[in-house]
């Protein structure tokens, strides 16, 4: 990931948590409300991690235009990450959606970003709270957590496997 992809990023999430006049534009509850999204999506990164982009259709709804169906569909068929970020920022644009939709929104959009661009869990879920704020961050890193071990696990049980069949 370059500096221009990160500072892209910072300037979304300083824009999306203040006005112009410096006041919060998410409620507490509205932030609180978008963490299952966050975990929903470290989830997919951590799925597609394990088992490549193109796994994640089995994650897409049939018969469903939703705005996270629409993006996981542009990752998958392998759209310039730039191109999708616009792409869904229009979709959320045009719809004039508002409070804790924008903020699942904005979540969406950036999640797709990070893994498109195969950034690692740890570093996705600062991003994801840098749009909740602080006090989201140790639920959110909690999974992370979890889902490595679970990851650590499965990769020592493969390897006893493979070691076995070696005898």
């Amino acid at each position: 990931m370059n500096r221009s992809t990160v500072n892209s990023i910072l300037w979304t999430a300083s824009h999306v948590l203040v006005n112009k006049y410096g006041t919060q534009i998410f409620t507490n509850d509205e932030r609180a409300g978008c963490v299952p999204i966050v975990s929903k999506m470290l989830s997919l990164s951590h799925y597609c991690k394990l088992n490549g982009i193109l796994a994640l259709e089995r994650k897409i709804s049939p018969n469903s235009n939703d705005f996270l169906n629409i993006g996981l569909t542009l990752v998958i068929d392998g759209t310039d990450p730039l191109l999708t970020r616009e792409i869904l920022t229009n979709f959320a644009t045009v719809n004039a959606i508002k409070n804790k939709i924008l903020l699942e929104h904005i979540i969406i959009i950036e999640s797709i970003f990070c893994i498109q661009h195969e950034i690692e869990q740890r570093t996705m879920a600062y991003i994801l709270c840098s749009f909740l704020g602080m006090e989201y961050l140790d639920a959110v890193l909690s999974q992370v957590n979890e889902n490595n071990s679970v990851n650590c696990h499965e990769y020592k049980k493969s390897n006893d496997e493979d070691e076995s069949k070696n005898y």
